[in-house]
């Protein structure tokens, strides 16, 4: 009887431990790492439009990638929040769809400055070429740009998730260039 008391009482430990490990997520949170990856844009293209490439740029192409792996980071967390958020309802809906239709531009900013820095890249590691590690980072992006879209999507009301292909697809049109690009 005592072995049952001890087994019930460490159960019941255990499960409340798991309660409070369980990180409430909902729209509020998805929207607050939108904000987070805006920030982290804005890093990046700062970091893009500074960089000129070539043995000297050693060091601000390091800093390129890290600025990369933090943003796949805060994507990969976005896209469990969303994934683990209830229906975020119409208004958690509409701060969603409004928070990525801001961040749209960021991403098309980034993209449009790694077409640019394509030359730059070639000659960025030690003098040598760093355009696989890029095309690289963009397939990662827009893989985690992908996950991250297509579980916020299933979080919003109907009516917005009916349009949220087409601001996917035109996401996925640019990361596409980028790719392309980097792929020749």
């Amino acid at each position: 009887m005592r072995v049952l008391s001890i087994l019930t009482t460490a159960f019941a430990a255990c499960t409340t431990v798991s309660a409070f490990a369980i990180e409430a997520r909902d729209a509020a949170t998805v929207v607050g790492d939108i904000r987070t990856l805006t920030t982290q844009l804005n890093t990046l293209q700062n970091q893009l439009k500074a960089f000129q490439g070539g043995a000297a740029g050693t060091g601000a192409a390091l800093q390129i990638q890290g600025t990369e792996q933090t943003i796949e980071n805060t994507l990969k967390k976005a896209a469990q929040d969303a994934s683990n958020s209830p229906n975020f309802g119409n208004s958690g809906s509409a701060d969603v769809a409004n928070a990525i239709v801001g961040v749209e531009r960021n991403i098309y900013s980034v993209l449009d400055l790694l077409i640019q820095k394509k030359s730059a890249f070639a000659t960025a590691a030690l003098g040598f070429s760093a355009t696989g590690l890029v095309l690289q980072d963009l397939k990662n992006l827009k893989s985690q740009t992908d996950a991250f879209g297509a579980n916020a999507s299933a979080k919003l009301v109907p009516e917005l998730a009916k349009l949220a292909p087409l601001l996917l697809s035109n996401i996925d049109y640019h990361y596409s260039v980028a790719i392309d690009a980097y792929s020749s």
